[in-house]
């Protein structure tokens, strides 16, 4: 009997290329390992990459706001803007906000200008884990109340940002004019 059985086996293996049927399913199972490994070893590996580009989103859409949000301002609303720019920043720019006095304040709300900011475009020019350098082009439109019968004025200001994440959060840390040079 264990001569049929052998015999059988080897019709079998013949069947199939000259293997067992258990060594033709080992090589599948091993194969299918192998695939299931590279599959996962290369989605692991795009992780870091993925965090970096959710990062630079982050800090770019963010950024963007930030600029926009520094660069507007109502007189009417003076108080509620200056807590928007504070809310925007951290370290030495946040300090110097809320270091405004009240005759700061009165200045804005004298003039009586109200200006609000759109970035045209932007760009990261520098990524780290909590940190980032923005460069932006921001349009600024300004309106002067004082002299009802002046045009809304527009500006294009070009602005380099230092940006910082701070419990989740990306906030100004600074926020300087770049100069134009046109030669």
């Amino acid at each position: 009997m264990a001569d049929a059985s052998t015999q059988a086996g080897d019709v079998v293996a013949e069947a199939h290329g000259g293997m067992p049927r258990w060594a033709t399913w080992g090589l599948l199972a091993a194969a299918l390992v192998v695939m299931v490994t590279g599959f996962l070893a290369w989605r692991g590996g795009g992780n870091a990459d993925a965090e970096l580009a959710e990062r630079r989103d982050s800090a770019l859409i963010d950024g963007r706001r930030l600029v926009e949000t520094m660069q507007t301002m109502d007189y009417r609303a003076a108080d509620e803007h200056l807590d928007r720019w504070r809310d925007a920043t951290a370290g030495v720019l946040h300090d110097q906000l809320e270091n405004l006095t009240e005759e700061d304040r009165q200045v804005v709300v004298d003039g009586k200008k109200r200006s609000t900011a759109r970035v045209v475009d932007a760009a990261l020019t520098k990524i780290g884990d909590d940190s980032a350098v923005m460069l932006a082009a921001v349009e600024v439109t300004t309106i002067d109340d004082a002299s009802p019968e002046a045009k809304p004025a527009v500006k294009r200001n070009r602005f380099a940002a230092d940006l910082v994440l701070r419990n989740g959060t990306w906030k100004l840390e600074n926020l300087q004019q770049v100069a134009v040079n046109v030669s």
